[in-house]
């Protein structure tokens, strides 16, 4: 019992740990006898599992070295785990530099075997992981610097570094063959050079070509080097006798055409970038200013209410009452946009994990509108709610849907005038349950719903009727639906309503 509660305290302090944690409380589990959890250690989704151990180790290859834990007669049950996790190790889901992953791509085929399974053969890609960890580890990024042919060996690249480190610290990069590149260069030079009497070549400067037209020589006249790619040379052949006279004007023509092309590339990625740098930072700066207005209203609120609590001029007890429930309800909206941040953040890092348990979604609905009822109050808007007799129990994740179902309504309310209603159906169509809101409010315009389930977006409808807001609702909402194998749809009419369909599976697939 000690051992689990130190796990479980592991699970919650550190998320990254959580899959270890679970893992190692399963082996716990085994060995007290437990035989069910021989079917968590053996799942094949530990492949999948960006979880680590406190060694920074994947918890896939721990969970695959169990094979060896248990009797010979069991080993088979292991094979798939251990077939997906090598796998995903040759797929490059987790980094590792080249010996690393030559000595865990070994001790993975070995435990293949141990499970009976035939041997699996070697990766042909472990000599490009080997050449290109040694490309960059000999040319490191540099910034905004020109990217770097290197020829190493056999091997041939040209290594492509990221503008600018990403926000972890680490950098990104491509390492692309020299065939590949050398049918680039073809496509884009091939057409300068034809009718030159001389051969044209792309080099490095340790003289190897990459690139080059006409006939192969061993002596080039002149060399360029190329500031687009650091290390490469364009170069030049001795020219023909015959056109001795019209070399010169060719050669300006194909260096201007180079200039502009390679100037033209480079306008056209830093515009890119610049583009892209704008609107993050216009949508940041709106979000911050949206999640400061949503947080500061019931703070002020619960303020407010607790100055008169305690300034002692209540007459009666029930006035107190009146003022305690209203701060309960302001801080229930507090925790409900601090959730919906941190759901957030959890969708985008990609550790959100949905368990399902069967569930009626029509009581979930009962509970949303109730809880809700206060805010329509305030603009006083009516519900006409209509939940369906055959609509059954269905597996679902209660937290993430209560969520997706306070979003819809909460957006019903804050989009529609006073003194309208909200119409709120649950029905079972197709194999689906159908949650459908429809309200009466401003409605959202037809360029606006393409792009109203992404995070930060807004429709431009909200901020001409000032209704403040995250942007963070309906992109939960669509998160919370495909993590159900569910699907969300709107349609609206602009000055007349919106209404959203939620559907949600009857069962899981």
């Amino acid at each position: 019992k000690a051992a689990m509660a130190l796990y479980s305290q592991a699970r919650e302090r550190e998320p990254r740990l959580r899959d270890w944690a679970d893992l190692a409380q399963a082996r716990l589990r085994l060995e007290l006898g437990d035989g069910s959890a021989m079917t968590n250690l053996i799942a094949p989704a530990w492949s999948r599992s960006d979880g680590i151990t406190p060694g920074g180790l994947p918890v896939s290859l721990l969970a695959s070295a169990g094979v060896e834990a248990v009797p010979p007669s069991q080993r088979s049950r292991y094979e798939p785990l251990v077939q997906a996790t090598l796998r995903e190790l040759r797929n490059g889901r987790w980094w590792f530099q080249f010996e690393e992953r030559r000595f865990y791509d070994a001790e993975l085929r070995r435990l293949l075997e141990m499970t009976g399974s035939k041997p699996a053969q070697d990766d042909p890609r472990l000599a490009q992981w080997q050449a290109v960890e040694k490309l960059a580890r000999h040319s490191p990024p540099r910034g905004g610097a020109a990217p770097a042919g290197i020829v190493d060996g056999d091997a041939e690249f040209l290594l492509l570094w990221s503008t600018a480190p990403q926000p972890s610290g680490a950098w990104l990069g491509a390492a692309i063959p020299r065939d590949k590149v050398a049918t680039l260069l073809g496509a884009a030079l091939a057409p300068i050079s034809v009718g030159l009497s001389f051969p044209v070549a792309v080099r490095q400067t340790n003289g190897l070509v990459v690139w080059r037209s006409g006939p192969a020589t061993s002596h080039w006249v002149t060399n360029s080097s190329l500031s687009s790619v650091s290390g490469w040379q364009l170069a030049f052949g001795p020219r023909e006798p015959h056109d001795a006279a019209g070399l010169r004007p060719f050669l300006w023509y194909g260096l201007t055409l180079l200039a502009v092309m390679v100037l033209g590339v480079g306008l056209a990625f830093t515009t890119s970038a610049v583009r892209h740098e704008v609107e993050l930072a216009t949508l940041q700066s709106e979000f911050l200013a949206a999640v400061t207005h949503e947080f500061k209203s019931p703070i002020t609120s619960i303020r407010l209410l607790m100055e008169r609590l305690t300034s002692g001029r209540l007459r009666t007890p029930a006035a107190a009452d009146e003022y305690y429930d209203a701060i309960n309800r302001e801080t229930d909206r507090l925790e409900r946009l601090v959730n919906r941040v941190l759901e957030s953040q959890k969708i985008q890092s990609g550790e959100k994990r949905f368990t399902f348990a069967s569930c009626s979604v029509g009581g979930l609905v009962e509970s949303t509108v109730w809880k809700l009822q206060p805010q329509a109050q305030s603009k006083n808007i009516g519900f006409d709610v209509d939940i369906d007799a055959d609509v059954p129990d269905v597996p679902l994740n209660k937290t993430s849907i209560e969520n997706a179902l306070d979003n819809l309504v909460d957006n019903a309310i804050k989009y529609s005038p006073v003194n309208s209603r909200i119409a709120v159906r649950v029905q079972r169509r197709d194999g689906y349950v159908c949650v459908e809101v429809r309200d009466q409010g401003i409605g959202i315009d037809p360029e606006d719903v393409p792009r109203i389930f992404d995070r930060f977006y807004r429709g431009r409808r909200g901020d001409q009727e000032n209704v403040t807001g995250t942007g963070l609702g309906l992109a939960l909402v669509k998160a919370t639906a495909d993590g159900h194998r569910g699907s969300v749809e709107v349609s609206s009419i602009p000055g007349s309503g919106t209404r959203f369909c939620l559907r949600l599976p009857l069962e899981r697939s």
